[in-house]
Protein backbone atom coordinates (compact mmCIF):
# COMPACT_ATOMS: atom_id res chain seq x y z
CA UNK A 1 0.00 0.00 0.00
CA UNK A 2 2.61 2.36 0.68
CA UNK A 3 4.54 1.71 -2.45
CA UNK A 4 1.51 2.44 -4.52
CA UNK A 5 1.13 5.68 -2.84
CA UNK A 6 4.81 6.58 -3.41
CA UNK A 7 4.59 5.79 -6.67
CA UNK A 8 1.01 8.21 -7.44
CA UNK A 9 3.02 10.82 -6.29
CA UNK A 10 6.02 10.59 -8.21
CA UNK A 11 3.69 10.23 -11.64
CA UNK A 12 1.54 13.21 -10.23
CA UNK A 13 4.76 15.42 -9.74
CA UNK A 14 6.16 14.27 -13.00
CA UNK A 15 2.76 15.44 -14.47
CA UNK A 16 2.89 18.45 -12.51
CA UNK A 17 6.78 18.91 -13.55
CA UNK A 18 5.57 18.27 -17.26
CA UNK A 19 3.04 20.34 -17.45
CA UNK A 20 4.35 23.49 -16.30
CA UNK A 21 7.65 22.71 -18.45
CA UNK A 22 4.99 22.78 -21.26
CA UNK A 23 3.22 25.81 -20.12
CA UNK A 24 6.40 27.75 -20.01
CA UNK A 25 7.27 26.46 -23.41
CA UNK A 26 4.29 27.35 -25.12
CA UNK A 27 4.16 30.92 -23.14
CA UNK A 28 7.70 30.95 -24.50
CA UNK A 29 6.61 30.85 -28.17
CA UNK A 30 3.24 32.54 -27.68
CA UNK A 31 5.93 35.76 -26.49
CA UNK A 32 7.52 35.17 -29.31
CA UNK A 33 5.20 34.99 -31.87
CA UNK A 34 4.02 38.28 -29.98
CA UNK A 35 7.26 39.92 -30.32
CA UNK A 36 7.89 39.29 -33.93
CA UNK A 37 4.19 40.60 -35.33
CA UNK A 38 5.24 43.44 -33.42
CA UNK A 39 8.48 43.91 -34.70
CA UNK A 40 6.80 43.46 -37.80
CA UNK A 41 4.56 45.95 -37.87
CA UNK A 42 7.47 48.45 -35.96
CA UNK A 43 9.39 48.13 -39.59
CA UNK A 44 6.40 49.15 -41.69
CA UNK A 45 8.06 53.15 -41.06
CA UNK A 46 8.01 55.39 -43.93
CA UNK A 47 9.60 58.78 -44.07
CA UNK A 48 9.59 61.45 -46.79
CA UNK A 49 11.77 64.12 -48.07
CA UNK A 50 11.40 67.27 -46.28
CA UNK A 51 11.64 70.92 -47.23
CA UNK A 52 11.99 73.72 -44.54
CA UNK A 53 11.70 70.76 -41.92
CA UNK A 54 7.93 69.79 -43.26
CA UNK A 55 7.43 66.32 -45.23
CA UNK A 56 7.43 68.45 -48.83
CA UNK A 57 4.17 68.27 -49.94
CA UNK A 58 3.44 71.59 -52.38
CA UNK A 59 5.17 71.42 -55.61
CA UNK A 60 4.82 74.30 -58.45
CA UNK A 61 3.36 74.40 -61.59
CA UNK A 62 5.87 73.79 -64.25
CA UNK A 63 6.72 70.82 -66.39
CA UNK A 64 8.31 68.53 -63.98
CA UNK A 65 7.41 65.03 -63.45
CA UNK A 66 7.72 63.48 -60.14
CA UNK A 67 8.31 60.52 -59.34
CA UNK A 68 6.14 59.71 -55.71
CA UNK A 69 8.67 57.07 -55.07
CA UNK A 70 11.78 59.79 -55.15
CA UNK A 71 9.63 61.13 -51.89
CA UNK A 72 10.46 59.01 -49.85
CA UNK A 73 13.96 58.62 -47.62
CA UNK A 74 13.67 55.68 -45.88
CA UNK A 75 10.70 53.17 -45.46
CA UNK A 76 10.45 49.28 -44.22
CA UNK A 77 9.22 46.32 -46.37
CA UNK A 78 8.77 46.52 -49.86
CA UNK A 79 7.22 49.86 -51.09
CA UNK A 80 3.81 49.59 -53.01
CA UNK A 81 2.51 52.97 -54.80
CA UNK A 82 -0.78 53.24 -56.35
CA UNK A 83 0.27 56.24 -58.38
CA UNK A 84 3.86 56.64 -59.62
CA UNK A 85 4.06 60.43 -61.04
CA UNK A 86 2.77 63.52 -59.71
CA UNK A 87 2.27 65.71 -62.87
CA UNK A 88 3.29 69.33 -62.46
CA UNK A 89 1.67 70.68 -65.74
CA UNK A 90 -1.51 70.48 -64.03
CA UNK A 91 -2.89 72.66 -60.58
CA UNK A 92 -4.75 70.37 -58.14
CA UNK A 93 -4.31 68.25 -55.66
CA UNK A 94 -3.31 64.31 -55.68
CA UNK A 95 -3.44 61.61 -53.29
CA UNK A 96 -0.77 59.13 -53.52
CA UNK A 97 -1.29 56.07 -50.97
CA UNK A 98 2.36 54.12 -49.91
CA UNK A 99 1.55 50.52 -48.88
CA UNK A 100 4.00 48.57 -47.29
CA UNK A 101 4.32 44.76 -46.58
CA UNK A 102 6.18 42.66 -44.86
CA UNK A 103 6.49 38.93 -43.43
CA UNK A 104 7.67 37.98 -39.66
CA UNK A 105 9.93 34.94 -38.60
CA UNK A 106 7.08 32.59 -38.59
CA UNK A 107 5.89 33.95 -42.02
CA UNK A 108 2.51 36.01 -41.02
CA UNK A 109 1.78 38.95 -43.40
CA UNK A 110 1.73 42.43 -42.30
CA UNK A 111 1.10 45.55 -43.74
CA UNK A 112 0.83 49.12 -43.24
CA UNK A 113 -0.56 52.27 -45.52
CA UNK A 114 -0.03 55.94 -45.59
CA UNK A 115 -1.94 58.05 -48.24
CA UNK A 116 -0.51 61.48 -48.71
CA UNK A 117 -2.15 64.47 -50.21
CA UNK A 118 0.49 66.46 -52.63
CA UNK A 119 -0.93 69.63 -54.59
CA UNK A 120 0.49 71.45 -57.31
CA UNK A 121 -0.11 75.17 -57.50
CA UNK A 122 0.88 78.17 -59.96
CA UNK A 123 2.13 81.28 -57.72
CA UNK A 124 4.08 83.04 -60.74
CA UNK A 125 2.22 86.14 -62.54
CA UNK A 126 2.26 86.68 -66.17
CA UNK A 127 4.99 89.46 -67.02
CA UNK A 128 4.41 92.46 -68.89
CA UNK A 129 6.96 94.50 -70.46
CA UNK A 130 6.31 97.73 -72.17
CA UNK A 131 7.83 100.10 -74.82
CA UNK A 132 7.58 102.93 -72.86
CA UNK A 133 6.13 103.78 -69.45
CA UNK A 134 5.00 107.54 -71.33
CA UNK A 135 3.90 108.16 -74.68
CA UNK A 136 3.42 111.68 -76.20
CA UNK A 137 1.31 112.49 -79.33
CA UNK A 138 0.29 115.05 -81.36
CA UNK A 139 -3.18 116.41 -81.36
CA UNK A 140 -5.46 114.37 -83.84
CA UNK A 141 -2.52 111.74 -84.23
CA UNK A 142 -3.58 108.18 -84.27
CA UNK A 143 -2.38 105.72 -81.93
CA UNK A 144 -2.75 102.02 -81.48
CA UNK A 145 -2.23 101.26 -77.76
CA UNK A 146 -0.98 97.49 -77.93
CA UNK A 147 1.06 99.09 -80.32
CA UNK A 148 3.27 100.22 -77.01
CA UNK A 149 2.73 96.40 -75.36
CA UNK A 150 6.58 94.55 -76.21
CA UNK A 151 5.52 91.32 -74.90
CA UNK A 152 3.36 89.62 -72.46
CA UNK A 153 4.32 86.19 -71.31
CA UNK A 154 3.89 83.15 -68.58
CA UNK A 155 7.45 82.34 -67.55
CA UNK A 156 6.14 78.67 -67.91
CA UNK A 157 3.96 78.50 -70.80
CA UNK A 158 4.75 81.40 -72.64
CA UNK A 159 3.73 83.90 -74.73
CA UNK A 160 -0.01 85.13 -73.91
CA UNK A 161 -2.19 86.44 -76.81
CA UNK A 162 -4.40 89.48 -77.34
CA UNK A 163 -7.92 89.28 -76.61
CA UNK A 164 -10.71 91.63 -76.51
CA UNK A 165 -11.91 90.69 -72.81
CA UNK A 166 -9.16 89.47 -70.13
CA UNK A 167 -9.63 85.05 -70.17
CA UNK A 168 -7.56 82.71 -69.06
CA UNK A 169 -4.30 82.80 -71.15
CA UNK A 170 -5.30 85.93 -72.95
CA UNK A 171 -3.97 89.85 -72.46
CA UNK A 172 -6.55 92.88 -72.52
CA UNK A 173 -5.42 96.34 -73.34
CA UNK A 174 -8.17 99.11 -71.99
CA UNK A 175 -8.04 102.59 -73.53
CA UNK A 176 -10.23 105.58 -73.44
CA UNK A 177 -8.09 107.42 -75.32
CA UNK A 178 -9.74 110.70 -77.67
CA UNK A 179 -7.45 111.54 -80.00
CA UNK A 180 -9.01 115.11 -80.95
CA UNK A 181 -9.15 115.95 -76.89
CA UNK A 182 -5.82 117.04 -75.40
CA UNK A 183 -5.07 115.63 -72.18
CA UNK A 184 -3.06 112.43 -70.05
CA UNK A 185 -4.88 108.97 -70.76
CA UNK A 186 -4.27 105.60 -68.80
CA UNK A 187 -3.90 102.67 -70.45
CA UNK A 188 -4.19 99.06 -68.77
CA UNK A 189 -2.45 95.86 -69.58
CA UNK A 190 -4.40 92.74 -68.10
CA UNK A 191 -2.91 89.67 -68.39
CA UNK A 192 -4.10 86.00 -67.20
CA UNK A 193 -2.51 83.02 -67.25
CA UNK A 194 -4.15 79.30 -67.76
CA UNK A 195 -4.53 78.85 -64.37
CA UNK A 196 -6.30 82.32 -63.49
CA UNK A 197 -3.50 84.30 -62.36
CA UNK A 198 -3.43 87.70 -62.89
CA UNK A 199 -1.32 90.92 -63.44
CA UNK A 200 -1.50 94.41 -64.19
CA UNK A 201 0.73 96.89 -66.00
CA UNK A 202 -0.32 100.45 -66.84
CA UNK A 203 1.50 103.72 -69.04
CA UNK A 204 0.30 107.45 -69.52
CA UNK A 205 -0.65 108.77 -72.97
CA UNK A 206 -0.40 112.48 -73.46
CA UNK A 207 -2.87 113.97 -76.07
CA UNK A 208 -1.14 117.40 -76.83
CA UNK A 209 -2.42 120.68 -77.43
CA UNK A 210 -4.86 121.32 -80.73
CA UNK A 211 -2.61 123.31 -82.79
CA UNK A 212 -4.03 126.71 -84.01
CA UNK A 213 -5.75 126.83 -87.54
CA UNK A 214 -3.35 127.68 -90.45
CA UNK A 215 -3.89 130.71 -91.72
CA UNK A 216 -5.12 130.35 -95.49
CA UNK A 217 -3.99 131.87 -98.35
CA UNK A 218 -5.52 134.04 -100.78
CA UNK A 219 -7.89 132.22 -102.84
CA UNK A 220 -6.17 133.71 -106.29
CA UNK A 221 -7.54 131.50 -109.20
CA UNK A 222 -4.53 129.71 -110.39
CA UNK A 223 -4.54 126.19 -111.24
CA UNK A 224 -3.49 123.55 -108.38
CA UNK A 225 -5.28 126.13 -105.22
CA UNK A 226 -7.58 123.53 -104.59
CA UNK A 227 -7.51 119.69 -105.64
CA UNK A 228 -10.95 119.46 -107.33
CA UNK A 229 -10.14 122.09 -109.65
CA UNK A 230 -7.44 119.46 -111.31
CA UNK A 231 -8.28 118.01 -114.19
CA UNK A 232 -8.62 114.19 -112.72
CA UNK A 233 -9.54 112.09 -115.72
CA UNK A 234 -8.89 108.46 -115.18
CA UNK A 235 -5.99 107.58 -117.83
CA UNK A 236 -5.53 103.69 -117.63
CA UNK A 237 -3.28 104.09 -113.97
CA UNK A 238 -5.28 102.69 -111.03
CA UNK A 239 -3.93 105.26 -109.16
CA UNK A 240 -3.75 108.98 -108.56
CA UNK A 241 -1.54 110.50 -106.14
CA UNK A 242 -2.90 114.51 -104.64
CA UNK A 243 -0.57 116.14 -102.52
CA UNK A 244 -1.43 118.96 -100.32
CA UNK A 245 1.24 121.09 -99.29
CA UNK A 246 -0.82 123.22 -97.23
CA UNK A 247 -1.69 120.21 -95.11
CA UNK A 248 1.26 117.94 -95.40
CA UNK A 249 -1.09 115.47 -96.33
CA UNK A 250 -1.83 112.83 -99.68
CA UNK A 251 -4.99 111.33 -100.77
CA UNK A 252 -4.37 108.57 -103.44
CA UNK A 253 -7.03 108.00 -105.91
CA UNK A 254 -8.71 105.79 -107.46
CA UNK A 255 -11.03 105.77 -110.63
CA UNK A 256 -15.04 105.57 -110.38
CA UNK A 257 -17.99 104.99 -112.36
CA UNK A 258 -17.52 108.31 -113.88
CA UNK A 259 -14.20 107.31 -115.21
CA UNK A 260 -12.32 109.81 -113.03
CA UNK A 261 -10.42 110.02 -110.36
CA UNK A 262 -12.88 110.77 -108.05
CA UNK A 263 -12.96 107.40 -104.99
CA UNK A 264 -10.55 108.63 -102.41
CA UNK A 265 -8.59 105.49 -101.52
CA UNK A 266 -6.35 106.10 -98.97
CA UNK A 267 -4.73 109.08 -97.48
CA UNK A 268 -0.84 109.54 -95.87
CA UNK A 269 0.91 112.23 -93.46
CA UNK A 270 4.15 113.64 -95.01
CA UNK A 271 6.46 116.77 -95.25
CA UNK A 272 5.58 118.45 -98.60
CA UNK A 273 8.58 120.82 -99.84
CA UNK A 274 7.94 124.44 -100.55
CA UNK A 275 9.72 124.87 -103.51
CA UNK A 276 7.92 122.29 -105.63
CA UNK A 277 5.53 123.81 -108.11
CA UNK A 278 2.15 123.68 -108.10
CA UNK A 279 0.80 121.48 -110.68
CA UNK A 280 1.20 117.77 -112.47
CA UNK A 281 4.06 115.06 -112.28
CA UNK A 282 4.46 112.26 -113.14
CA UNK A 283 6.45 108.87 -111.25
CA UNK A 284 9.06 107.64 -112.90
CA UNK A 285 12.53 105.23 -111.25
CA UNK A 286 12.47 103.53 -108.56
CA UNK A 287 14.97 102.72 -105.44
CA UNK A 288 14.66 100.38 -102.66
CA UNK A 289 17.75 102.57 -101.02
CA UNK A 290 19.09 105.95 -102.55
CA UNK A 291 21.68 108.18 -101.48
CA UNK A 292 19.93 111.89 -101.37
CA UNK A 293 21.43 115.80 -100.98
CA UNK A 294 22.90 116.35 -97.76
CA UNK A 295 24.78 113.08 -97.58
CA UNK A 296 21.71 111.09 -96.18
CA UNK A 297 19.89 108.30 -97.23
CA UNK A 298 16.38 107.04 -98.03
CA UNK A 299 14.24 103.80 -98.13
CA UNK A 300 11.57 102.95 -101.04
CA UNK A 301 11.94 106.22 -103.34
CA UNK A 302 10.30 107.20 -106.23
CA UNK A 303 10.90 109.72 -108.67
CA UNK A 304 8.52 112.27 -109.86
CA UNK A 305 10.43 115.28 -111.30
CA UNK A 306 14.54 115.79 -111.74
CA UNK A 307 16.33 115.06 -108.46
CA UNK A 308 12.64 115.02 -106.68
CA UNK A 309 11.23 112.27 -104.97
CA UNK A 310 8.86 110.50 -102.72
CA UNK A 311 10.89 108.78 -100.03
CA UNK A 312 10.93 108.07 -96.20
CA UNK A 313 12.31 110.35 -93.75
CA UNK A 314 15.95 110.26 -94.35
CA UNK A 315 18.31 108.35 -92.93
CA UNK A 316 22.24 109.02 -91.53
CA UNK A 317 23.41 105.54 -93.31
CA UNK A 318 22.06 102.84 -95.82
CA UNK A 319 20.80 101.04 -92.66
CA UNK A 320 17.07 100.86 -91.02
CA UNK A 321 18.53 101.60 -87.71
CA UNK A 322 20.24 104.65 -88.48
CA UNK A 323 16.74 106.86 -88.60
CA UNK A 324 17.09 110.98 -88.71
CA UNK A 325 14.43 110.89 -85.92
CA UNK A 326 14.47 114.63 -85.41
CA UNK A 327 13.52 114.46 -89.60
CA UNK A 328 10.84 111.74 -88.40
CA UNK A 329 9.30 114.35 -86.27
CA UNK A 330 8.51 116.79 -88.36
CA UNK A 331 5.94 114.87 -90.41
CA UNK A 332 2.85 116.94 -90.66
CA UNK A 333 4.54 119.94 -90.19
CA UNK A 334 6.37 122.38 -92.91
CA UNK A 335 9.92 121.95 -93.12
CA UNK A 336 13.15 121.83 -95.50
CA UNK A 337 12.98 118.10 -97.27
CA UNK A 338 15.41 119.13 -99.76
CA UNK A 339 13.13 119.06 -102.38
CA UNK A 340 11.52 115.58 -101.64
CA UNK A 341 8.25 114.58 -100.13
CA UNK A 342 9.11 112.36 -96.79
CA UNK A 343 6.62 109.73 -95.73
CA UNK A 344 6.93 106.91 -93.20
CA UNK A 345 8.44 104.02 -94.48
CA UNK A 346 5.10 101.76 -94.35
CA UNK A 347 3.84 104.95 -97.05
CA UNK A 348 6.78 105.03 -98.73
CA UNK A 349 7.02 101.06 -99.58
CA UNK A 350 3.69 101.11 -100.54
CA UNK A 351 3.93 103.65 -103.32
CA UNK A 352 6.90 101.85 -104.01
CA UNK A 353 4.96 98.35 -104.43
CA UNK A 354 1.91 99.72 -106.10
CA UNK A 355 2.09 102.69 -108.17
CA UNK A 356 3.73 102.05 -111.26
CA UNK A 357 5.57 104.49 -113.68
CA UNK A 358 3.48 107.16 -115.22
CA UNK A 359 1.18 107.86 -112.40
CA UNK A 360 -0.11 111.27 -112.12
CA UNK A 361 1.04 113.41 -109.53
CA UNK A 362 -0.74 116.41 -108.07
CA UNK A 363 0.41 119.05 -106.42
CA UNK A 364 -2.07 121.58 -104.71
CA UNK A 365 -2.53 124.07 -101.78
CA UNK A 366 -5.48 123.58 -100.10
CA UNK A 367 -5.52 126.06 -96.15
CA UNK A 368 -9.32 124.84 -95.36
CA UNK A 369 -9.33 121.04 -95.97
CA UNK A 370 -6.32 118.53 -95.44
CA UNK A 371 -8.55 115.76 -98.11
CA UNK A 372 -11.36 113.74 -97.99
CA UNK A 373 -9.64 111.16 -95.39
CA UNK A 374 -7.89 114.04 -93.37
CA UNK A 375 -4.42 113.88 -92.43
CA UNK A 376 -3.68 110.90 -90.40
CA UNK A 377 -1.53 110.79 -87.25
CA UNK A 378 1.69 109.43 -86.88
CA UNK A 379 3.98 108.41 -84.07
CA UNK A 380 6.83 110.99 -81.96
CA UNK A 381 10.06 109.56 -81.37
CA UNK A 382 11.21 110.97 -77.80
CA UNK A 383 15.01 111.84 -78.07
CA UNK A 384 16.23 109.77 -75.04
CA UNK A 385 14.26 105.75 -77.06
CA UNK A 386 16.33 103.10 -77.26
CA UNK A 387 14.39 102.47 -80.50
CA UNK A 388 14.54 105.97 -81.97
CA UNK A 389 16.69 104.93 -84.62
CA UNK A 390 13.92 102.43 -86.31
CA UNK A 391 10.57 104.02 -88.27
CA UNK A 392 7.81 102.14 -85.85
CA UNK A 393 6.25 101.49 -89.13
CA UNK A 394 9.14 99.68 -91.11
CA UNK A 395 7.98 95.64 -91.76
CA UNK A 396 11.68 95.23 -91.21
CA UNK A 397 11.54 92.08 -89.11
CA UNK A 398 14.46 93.90 -86.70
CA UNK A 399 12.44 96.85 -86.52
CA UNK A 400 12.46 96.66 -82.48
CA UNK A 401 8.69 98.11 -82.47
CA UNK A 402 6.89 95.84 -83.99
Amino acid sequence: MKKKNVFEIIASTLLIIGMLIGFKYWNDYRTERSTASAEAIRSLTISFEEEEGEPKRVFEYGYDVIKTRDLVTEHGGELFVDIDEIDCSKVGVTEVTYLMTTKDKFGRDFSNSETVKYEVIDTVLPVIELKKEKIELEWGASFDPSSNVLSVRDPIDGKLEESDELSKGKYFVESEIEKEKSGTYTVKVSAMDRNGNESFSEFEVVIAEKPPEPEPEPDDDSEGTDSDRMDSEFNGKPYQIRINRAYNAITIYTAGEDARYSVPFKAMICVAPSNIELGRYYTGAKWPWVGTYGDVYAQYATQFAPGTLIQSVPYNSQNPADLRWEDYNKLGSNSETYGSVWLTVEDAKWIYDNVGSGTEILFYDDYQNPGPLGQPGTYHLEPDSDYRGWDPTDPDPNNPWR
